[in-house]
């Protein structure tokens, strides 16, 4: 990434004008049905792009902020046609100076996309632009717009579980350059934060491996993920990775808070979901395996209640800690989301 970067600088001070742009297809390699589009403009504008849907409410759209040197990303173009982008210059009171349109030509989805998305019933209109499909099976992951065409896509296969959404516009791609074995399944060490263009520019090491989840602690802040202890066991263990550093700044292992007679099975808890809430400082837990959905202080390591059917923990040291029922309650079991 670092380097394609720096040959789009060099490409960029090449001089394209508003008249005349450049169009690069694809140029961090890996996302094909994205472009940039190098030009500069004698006074600073914000660019918006549209590319052209089959209906107007397929249309795709974004903005850039004010430069008079522009890199615009474009993202949404169908694969295997002419597209039609808009660009659009804009004052800083957000007016269009300029407009002009450019076509850009893609090349066709790869077999294992084609025809993954069958329309049954549409209505033509979505609450969102694009839906993501990714994770389990589908290792090349894809989005299709209102319609089901596919309008964005990786060519670059992912671990088993995916992607996971940023606040910033970004993902964690989960890698297959280095996996761990557990006696589950093996697992991903290397995760990258990538943009849409599929643009690197974090990479972290889990040695322990990702599973099931990986979330930001705060919006924009340090991950949480999902990891193993491989200490005889896996999917047991939380990780706080520093975003900037990739170092693992706090942990858990559930098997330092609870001790139950389950504990002699390898995959005694299968932890798939954890949240953070700044207001208390804690962590909730999906265990799958327990049954149970754990509230845990996230520095104390103190359990704050759990979410369970009674009987499971019943003569337990952790009875005491189970929430009672108002009223009728149907308990979960075995939850995997």
């Amino acid at each position: 990434s670092y380097e394609i970067d720096q040959q789009l600088q060099a490409e960029q001070e090449n001089g394209y004008t508003w008249d005349d742009p450049m169009v690069i297809l694809n140029p961090y390699q890996i996302s094909p049905l994205t472009a940039v589009v190098l030009f500069d403009t004698e006074e600073e504008y914000g660019v918006r792009f549209t590319v052209k849907g089959k209906t107007a409410a397929a249309d795709i759209s974004g903005e850039i902020d004010a430069a008079s040197s522009h890199r615009v990303p474009i993202i949404g173009l169908y694969p295997g046609e002419d597209n039609t982008v808009v660009l659009e210059l804009q004052d800083d009171s957000g007016r269009v100076k300029d407009s002009q349109e450019i076509t850009i030509t893609t090349e066709a989805l790869p077999e294992s996309l084609t025809d993954v998305i069958e329309p049954v019933e549409t209505s033509g209109e979505s609450a969102y632009d694009l839906t993501m499909v990714y994770g389990q099976s589908t290792h090349l992951p894809f989005a299709y717009d209102c319609m089901g065409d596919i309008r964005w896509y990786m060519n670059k296969e992912t671990g088993n579980y995916g992607l996971y959404m940023l606040s910033n516009c970004r993902m964690i791609w989960q890698d297959t350059a280095g996996y761990v074995p557990n006696l589950e399944k093996p697992q991903s060490t290397n995760l990258y934060e990538l943009d849409y263009l599929g643009r690197a520019y974090n990479m972290y090491y889990l040695s322990g491996g990702s599973h099931h989840e990986v979330i930001e602690k705060e919006p924009g802040g340090n991950l949480l993920v999902l990891t193993s202890s491989m200490q005889s066991h896996c999917e047991d263990k939380v990780e706080e990775i520093d975003r900037q550093t990739g170092a693992v700044v706090n942990e858990l292992k559930l098997q330092d808070i609870i001790k139950c007679k389950y504990e002699n099975l390898v995959d005694w808890a299968h932890i798939n979901t954890v949240s953070y809430q700044p207001e208390t400082d804690t962590i909730l837990l999906s265990v799958r395996n327990l049954e149970s959905v754990i509230k845990v202080n996230w520095t104390t390591k103190e359990i704050q209640w759990i979410l369970c059917d009674p009987r499971f923990w019943e003569g337990t040291d952790y009875e005491k800690y189970v929430l009672k029922a108002d009223g009728d309650f149907i308990y979960q079991f075995q939850q995997h989301t």
